[in-house]
């Protein structure tokens, strides 16, 4: 007879593990808490999974973060798992039916999966925008019980917290992600994407960059910064940038992907990016500071750093800059060069867009003192 365990999958100081669960006194599981070593230890953050055996090789089924509902899954599978084993001595087929998705559990799979590509940013808004959906949709508990009517909920619910209507058109394509990664086939809802006034581009004034350098009191978040600046490098291409990635004879950066951490760049085509003599002098004495590390902003162990974000906000939170993010730098850069007149063809190739219309979404006329004056003098 085939036993049907639930265990927990905890996210640990180590990573994902599979533990154990504990019952209480009560005789019900308690969700998060494991036994670690013979010891009970607390995990919040995690999901149940089943664990049992089929064609002698052990597998694993995810049931959600609901301990009740974990556990009558857990009895589920072990009374179909006796059954066919009955049913065999008998000579007769049981078929299972198809287990149902649970959101939950589908929505933890959907942030892992931007985690598990480096994008950290990524998975915390996926995270976030799903969770909101479900506070929206309380009632469900399935994927398939996801309709067009959810959808619209949700735009309901987050006007009716007085989120802005930019805010409301990124969850819903965040919401339509998520369905696509379910294969759920949303597009025959014909749902109109909540509408928003397109604003400016939002970037770094050069007050803001400046307080936000002055405040990073480590030579790491110096660096750090003013690669983002002055190269508008997107966070997993920092992550990966390496020193061999750097001529400083012929004053370049070249953006490639690395198949050591099986890593490619986006629309797969590499480019080269000038180095300003700022930066460059920058780069000289981290590199000779750290002569045998591979990565230019590696981890302590020379591994990818996927925490960039989390340094970025700490700083800007000291340097009282709001709205900080890796992004925005990247806007700033490919804004600054517009403005500074270099062309469109020009500025595409350095920001690896794939077409021109993304990079003309920067070409944002400059505001200030300058501009005020030329209009004056043309229409005086």
């Amino acid at each position: 007879m085939n036993v049907v365990t639930l265990v927990w999958m905890a996210k640990t100081e180590s990573g994902w593990k599979r533990f154990p669960v504990v019952t209480g006194r009560n005789g019900r599981v308690k969700k998060g808490a494991v036994l670690n070593e013979g010891k009970e230890v607390i995990y919040p953050d995690g999901y149940f999974q089943l664990r049992y055996y089929e064609d002698r090789k052990t597998k694993y089924r995810n049931v959600g973060v609901n301990a009740t509902e974990a556990v009558n899954e857990c009895d589920r599978l072990q009374l179909l798992s006796n059954a066919k084993a009955s049913a065999m001595s008998a000579g007769v087929t049981v078929n299972e039916p198809t287990a149902r998705k649970i959101i939950k559990t589908e929505a933890a799979k959907f942030a892992k999966a931007a985690e598990d590509r480096g994008a950290m940013e990524a998975a915390a808004v996926n995270r976030a925008a799903i969770n909101e959906f479900q506070k929206a949709n309380p009632k469900l508990t399935y994927v398939d019980e996801i309709t067009s009517d959810s959808a619209i909920a949700f735009w309901r619910f987050l006007a009716k917290d007085k989120k802005a209507d930019r805010t409301i058109y990124n969850a819903h394509m965040r919401l339509t992600g998520f369905l696509k990664f379910l294969d759920v086939d949303y597009k025959k809802w014909k749902l109109r994407a909540p509408r928003f006034e397109k604003k400016l581009p939002d970037i770094y004034t050069p007050e803001e960059i400046a307080r936000i350098l002055a405040a990073s009191k480590r030579e790491y978040n110096r660096v750090l910064i003013s690669i983002l600046a002055k190269t508008g490098l997107r966070d997993q291409e920092l992550q990966h940038l390496c020193w061999t990635d750097i001529s400083f004879t012929s004053r370049k950066l070249r953006v490639a992907g690395k198949q050591e951490y099986d890593w490619k760049i986006k629309d797969y085509e590499q480019r080269d990016i000038p180095l300003p003599s700022e930066l460059l002098k920058l780069l000289t004495a981290w590199r000779k500071a750290n002569p045998k590390k591979k990565l230019v902003l590696g981890t302590a162990h020379d591994k990818p750093n996927t925490k960039f974000l989390l340094a970025l906000k700490s700083i800007a939170k000291n340097a009282k800059v709001s709205n900080a993010t890796l992004h925005r730098f990247r806007r700033t850069y490919c804004t600054t060069l517009l403005r500074g007149g270099l062309d469109l063809r020009t500025v595409q190739l350095l920001m690896g867009h794939s077409d021109l219309a993304s990079t003309m979404r920067y070409l944002t006329p400059a505001t200030g003192d300058a501009v005020r004056n030329q209009i004056d003098e043309i229409l005086k």
